[in-house]
């Protein structure tokens, strides 16, 4: 590594203090730095991120627009499963495995897209994390783990459908995430194992495609505080220096982006973080990633665009990543209800939804402040209802109503999160929060669906962050 070089670079890591889970990366140039992360059902889904010193970061557009035709995602956890994103003759491309439905991928002219539709490449339940490489005859060819959830087996990893390593017999379990490429006369995959939380990365080499592969540890928690420093990418800069992309699993916030130097060693092997240990910082002047830039508003249900605000209809969502551990949320909403019961307004979706919103309560004219957690609810207070004009059914509008969330992490357990919701004075308890199955903490707003035929409706003027930095 040229160190005169790499020192212009700082940071500290996390880079990107919110959920970016499966990493990967590439560039054509050396320069323009291309990223994608696991979406699962969020619509839509693979977003792209731009950077130009793998620091700092920007959503530039979204790989994938609609759910791919014949898919049907059910529950949280489905879907896209991480992905891989490469450049090859002019094009971008990327695949990823959907552990329902098989190896699908997709392409685009530009990373900005437009982005074709998705494509069945190979249909299979239990093939996860494809990564495609073409090689010096343009051959394609592609690695891929396996998902015990759906195909009965994992710890293994296969090359164009053929085992070339097991890591049982090694002590590595859970392998996944596998990425393969070409240096210095070796097919090398790089591929995280020892699951999501506490793993650990492995590499890999063979002078033949198919194997046999050889396997080291080359990047490990060790004596660090950062647990489970893995699965991700290498990339090259245009200065000769080598970089690895990976996450780091942090319970509410999901799995955040950190960056690492790397070196290829004397005996060939990659040499990753500070000799093997992930480094939580590099260089002299750290690193303010404002996350603002990376937001990434995802909707389920009937969202639209109306006179400047979104409107979310019953049924519907519009939710985005925790921007960072602990901030303040500050949304404006006008709740219309056409029946009672369903609670509109803030949705919280982690290990499981928390709804804070109006109820309508047509009979006395007024709207209930709930806390819905789970199957518990808790009223708060109430608001007055004002009665419109809506056709056939009765309609009644809360008028503009400002709320606030509060977020922190829990004082004795850090993987968790606390949560306080407040509006026009009234308060709620702290409610705590963990992960969903491989993501992080969501939030955003919701109209709850109570009944098929009158419907409720959210119009969202505002939905402010306070100003935060990922490494504040």
């Amino acid at each position: 590594m040229n160190t005169l070089l790499a020192c212009l670079l700082a940071f500290v890591n996390p880079i990107v203090d919110m959920d970016m889970s499966d990493p990967d990366c590439t560039s054509a140039d050396g320069t323009n730095f291309y990223l994608t992360v696991s979406s699962f059902t969020d619509v839509p889904g693979l977003p792209i991120y731009h950077s130009t010193d793998l620091v700092n970061w920007r959503l530039v557009s979204h790989a994938l627009a609609a759910r791919p035709k014949d898919c049907v995602w059910s529950r949280r956890g489905q879907g896209v499963w991480a992905p891989a994103i490469r450049f090859h003759e002019g094009k971008w491309h990327v695949f990823w495995g959907d552990p329902d439905y098989g190896v699908f991928r997709t392409a685009a002219s530009r990373p900005e897209g437009p982005w074709s539709e998705p494509e069945l490449l190979q249909a299979g339940k239990g093939l996860i994390d494809p990564c495609p490489l073409w090689d010096d005859d343009g051959t394609l060819h592609v690695v891929n783990a396996f998902a015990a959830s759906r195909s009965g087996f994992n710890s293994v990893v296969a090359v164009d459908g053929k085992l070339v390593y097991d890591g049982l017999p090694d002590g590595n379990h859970t392998i996944e995430g596998p990425k393969l490429y070409r240096h210095g006369g070796y097919y090398w995959i790089f591929a995280p194992a020892g699951g999501v939380v506490t793993g650990w990365q492995l590499a890999m080499r063979s002078k033949t495609l198919y194997g046999p592969y050889e396997a080291r540890v080359v990047m490990a928690q060790g004596k660090t505080s950062m647990n489970g420093p893995h699965q991700g990418a290498w990339v090259r800069k245009a200065d000769g220096t080598d970089w690895f992309i990976h996450f780091q699993d942090k319970g509410y916030l999901g799995r955040v982006l950190c960056l690492q130097p790397m070196s290829w060693g004397e005996d060939g092997w990659p040499v990753m973080g500070n000799g093997g240990e992930p480094c939580l910082s590099y260089g002299a002047t750290p690193n303010a990633t404002s996350t603002e830039a990376l937001l990434d508003w995802v909707s389920d249900g009937t969202v639209y665009d109306f006179c400047g605000r979104r409107r979310v209809y019953s049924g519907g969502s519009l939710v985005t990543k925790f921007p960072s551990p602990s901030f303040t949320a500050k949304v404006r909403i006008c709740v219309t209800s056409k029946t009672d019961g369903a609670v509109d307004g803030i949705l919280l979706a982690g290990d499981r939804d928390v709804r804070f919103g109006l109820v309508l309560e047509s009979r006395d004219r007024r709207f209930a402040l709930l806390l819905k957690d789970g199957e518990e609810t808790t009223r708060l207070g109430t608001i007055p209802a004002r009665e419109i004009d809506a056709g056939a059914l009765k309609a009644w509008t809360s008028g503009d109503v400002e709320m606030e969330v509060r977020v922190r992490p829990c004082e004795n357990d850090a993987r968790q999160c606390e949560v306080v919701l407040s509006c026009r004075g009234l308060e709620s308890s702290p409610v705590r929060l963990a992960n969903s199955i491989w993501q992080g903490v969501k939030i955003g707003v919701a109209a709850e669906t109570v009944d098929s035929s009158p419907r409720n409706w959210i119009d969202l003027e505002a939905f402010l962050f306070a100003s935060f930095v990922s490494n504040p």
